[in-house]
This record gives structure tokens, sequence and C-alpha cells, in this order.
């Protein structure tokens, strides 16, 4: 599900400097991993892929600072209580930047590896399942970002 305003990268009011900082928030993202990333801005668009049968999800967020520069967001949410949902946020210098870092996120990273090849008592038979199911988890994650970030650009790409 997607959730976009009109957006235009241009700037067409007439002071959107002023426009901006005018509905600008103060926005604080906690970062796996990181400081949190707080700034002045305003959300431009978001994506979400939640489904209720699906384990995880993901949501993607595009902020313009009050700066001019930009933040891009991925985060990734757990149904289990017994896992901890993700946050990575960049500060970007263009949009062309925020475009490339939500391309180049590798979903597959964010597959945890439950098996290790030192487990006592693995069989190379089970060894090599374990490895079969890590890959088709990495595979499905990849393609669930994939279309997640192509709806994304999509909405972006079409005329405001």
């Amino acid at each position: 599900m997607t959730q976009m305003p009109a957006f235009d990268t241009r700037d067409t009011a007439a002071d959107p400097e002023a426009a901006l900082n005018s509905a600008a928030d103060t926005i604080t993202l906690k970062r796996t991993g990181l400081r949190p990333l707080s700034f002045e801005g305003t959300e431009l668009c978001m994506a979400m892929s939640f489904t209720p049968q699906s384990p995880y999800w993901y949501e993607i967020n595009i902020f313009r600072t009050t700066g001019q520069d930009f933040v891009a967001a991925v985060k990734l949410f757990f149904q289990s209580e017994h896992q901890r949902d993700v946050v990575h946020a960049w500060e970007c210098q263009s949009f062309d930047e925020v475009l490339e870092v939500l391309e180049d996120y590798d979903a597959g990273n964010d597959i945890p590896i439950e098996v290790f090849p030192d487990t006592p008592g693995l069989s190379i038979g089970e060894m090599a399942a374990h490895a079969f199911t890590l890959h088709a988890r990495v595979e499905s994650a990849r393609q669930h970002y994939a279309g997640l970030i192509g709806e994304i650009l999509d909405e972006l790409q079409k005329p405001a």
C-alpha cells in the first residue's frame, strides 16, 4: 500500500523554503546500531508492504529537511514479538542520492542465520537443507523489498 501526495522534486512554490519550514516537524528516527537521526522536515512519501499473512513487512519513507537535503528510511517490522524491528536511515544531499540508497539496499542482509555449520550433530545433508532454506528466505526478502521499492519509484516517476 502506498501513500503519496503529489510530489515534484522541482521547487514550484513562490518561496519553497518558507513553505517547507512552515510545515516542518521535528522528526527522530531511532536507527538500529546507530544514534538516532533527528532533523526538521516533512515526509514527502511513504510506502508499506504490510500483509497479515507475512511474518515481516517493510516501510520506506522519504523526507525533505528544512536545509533542503533529504532523508531516506527503510524500516523492517516483524509480526513476532520475539524479533526486534530494524530501522535504517540515511542523510542524502540530493534526490538522486535517495534513489541510489533505496535501490542499493539489500534486504537479503535482513534475514537472520538460525543454524550455523558448527552446530553439533548436523550432517552434511542437513547443513545443505538449511543452506537452501536460507537462500530461499534471502531471495524472498529481496523480492519482497524490490516489489515495494518498484512501487514507490513508479509513483515518484508519474507526473503530478
